[in-house]
């Protein structure tokens, strides 16, 4: 028989690797280009797919923008002795929702005052929350405790200001 040696050199390896990684790039460049969704003839003609388990009529999860209109549209306010923390000074024009928290060791309340709104909430004991949801035209609002009596809350500091744009 007839045997033929092989000798492979370093320029021989070279090649071999280089033949090998553009093979595998031109494999999953293949791949993605083919990304058009086959038709699926439910004998799973698309393995690749993936099953929308979802019930019908379910509304899609909002998008990143959404949430974010929707955050921007949320104002948490943290009411403790003379203090009024706000989880954002500047809101949109619209419709804001206000979470009042009362962190502190007495009945606190909150009051949206600016044009054309004055609105406030019960009071609220310490350790509770209370929505307050207002609609709000461009300007300047004040955000304060309206509470009155042996202190007079916005007085002694409870108050700051919210800018509508």
């Amino acid at each position: 028989m007839f045997q033929r040696q092989l000798t492979v050199t370093r320029h021989d390896s070279r090649i071999v690797i280089e033949l090998s990684i553009l093979l595998t790039a031109l494999i999953a460049f293949t791949a993605c280009a083919d990304s058009a969704p086959a038709e699926d003839d439910g004998i799973g003609a698309n393995p690749g797919a993936v099953m929308d388990t979802t019930p019908a009529g379910t509304p899609a999860p909002p998008s990143p923008a959404v949430v974010q209109e929707d955050q921007a549209r949320t104002v948490t306010a943290r009411l403790f002795e003379w203090e009024i923390e706000l989880s954002r000074d500047t809101v949109p024009a619209g419709e804001i929702t206000f979470t009042a928290m009362n962190t502190g060791t007495m009945e606190h309340a909150l009051e949206v005052e600016g044009p054309g709104v004055e609105e406030e909430t019960e009071p609220i004991p310490p350790g509770e929350t209370a929505t307050l949801t207002v609609t709000l035209e461009p300007g300047s609002y004040e955000v304060y405790c309206p509470i009155t009596g042996e202190y007079d809350h916005q007085a002694k500091g409870m108050e700051t200001t919210l800018i509508v744009q």
